[in-house]
């Protein structure tokens, strides 16, 4: 993960219209509300996460603030430095190899583990997911097809009852969130996503765990591979306003 320097946004528009949980702590009500604006993509990549303007803008402390910023850090989508404060973080494509590598080995565990002795109140939990993602297709609203994806893949890693390999999971979640949602801006819509997860629920059924692995391996890296064409082709664009250049930094 990378860091680059970013004019600092106008935190006076960049939180407008976002919704949080109002019976929430001051600290998560400040997180849920950055965190959303990140990956709308209202701050940018590499910008200053200046602590007295939020506070002002959201009408909390600083120290609020603080440990939202904290807490983004901890989930890999900012990085504090010392004496400077927060920073938003930057992905680049070894970064998003990374992550969608290292969550596919998690699930593919997981998955293997249900197959073998998925319970129906386990079903039962993916299949409700899946008939809300039909409502979410329905509203074409990709940030809550995003959150709607990671419940599924969550309550996958639960039902498996391999707890290291949940906990892993779980301190990289924020960014499977971050990657999901970047990799539908490059669909026409999120048409499908329904669909999508009722294979796998279905090849679960089948009792087969080698099938389910397959599937879910297809399911996740052809999202990670469609995100990282389309950021290494917008790194492409960036360079040739920039000049010539001979090779893209950090492929492979």
């Amino acid at each position: 993960m990378t860091r680059v320097r970013k004019a600092a946004p106008n935190w006076s528009t960049v939180l407008d219209d976002l919704e949080g949980d109002a019976h929430a702590s001051l600290s998560l009500r400040v997180h849920d509300a950055l965190f959303e604006a990140i990956l709308r993509g209202r701050i940018a990549p590499g910008s200053h996460l200046a602590e007295q303007p939020i506070a002002d803008r959201l009408g909390v402390s600083r120290i609020a603030v603080r440990e939202a910023v904290r807490e983004l850090s901890r989930g890999g989508l900012a990085e504090i430095v010392p004496n400077r404060g927060g920073f938003t973080a930057t992905f680049a494509p070894d970064d998003i190899e990374e992550i969608f590598s290292l969550r596919a080995a998690l699930e593919r565990i997981a998955v293997r583990l249900v197959a073998k002795d998925a319970s129906r109140t386990d079903l039962a939990r993916l299949e409700d997911v899946v008939d809300e993602m039909s409502d979410v297709e329905s509203g074409h609203d990709r940030l809550a097809g995003a959150r709607i994806d990671t419940t599924f893949h969550r309550i996958l890693m639960e039902a498996s009852g391999h707890r290291r390999a949940l906990h892993a999971w779980h301190a990289m979640s924020a960014q499977i969130t971050m990657a999901v949602y970047n990799s539908t801006t490059y669909y026409q819509d999120i048409d499908g996503l329904a669909s999508r997860h009722q294979g796998i629920v279905d090849t679960i059924r089948t009792g087969d765990p080698e099938a389910a692995e397959a599937f879910i391996l297809d399911h996740i890296l052809d999202g990670g591979r469609l995100l990282l064409e389309a950021v290494r082709r917008d790194r492409l664009l960036d360079r040739s306003d920039e000049g010539p250049t001979t090779e893209l930094e950090g492929t492979t």
